[in-house]
């Protein structure tokens, strides 16, 4: 079953749940992925399609860029991704619709 998000409207006799819902639903986040395999890349799109998401990392000690990229833009599971993906092996980034994100290969995320 699906959850219904309320609308602040529906609210409108309690101006500090207006302001709360006003304010959460404007804020943006910013997230680091740990591990860029199926469910890596699945985060990385649903992030993609949230403009309140802010993805800035990705660490996975076992993938390169260069696939990084091969993989997120033709996934066997959930098709072409329909944005443009690049790579800088020398900066160690992944660009996605020209935002650059920051690749790291640490087996010990806490470093």
């Amino acid at each position: 079953k699906t959850r219904r998000i309320p609308n602040p409207s529906e609210f409108s006799h309690n101006p500090l749940v207006t302001f709360l819902y006003t304010f959460i639903s404007t804020m943006s986040i910013n997230i680091g992925i740990n591990g860029f395999g199926r469910i890596g890349r699945l985060v990385m799109r649903a992030a993609k399609n949230n403009p309140n998401i802010n993805v800035v990392a990705v660490n996975d000690p076992f993938i390169s860029v260069d696939y990084m990229e091969y993989m997120y833009k033709y996934d066997t599971v959930h098709g072409r991704c329909g944005q443009e993906v690049t790579h800088d092996k020398d900066a160690g980034t992944i660009s996605i619709d020209g935002k650059p994100i920051q690749v790291y290969g640490e087996m010990d995320p806490s470093n």
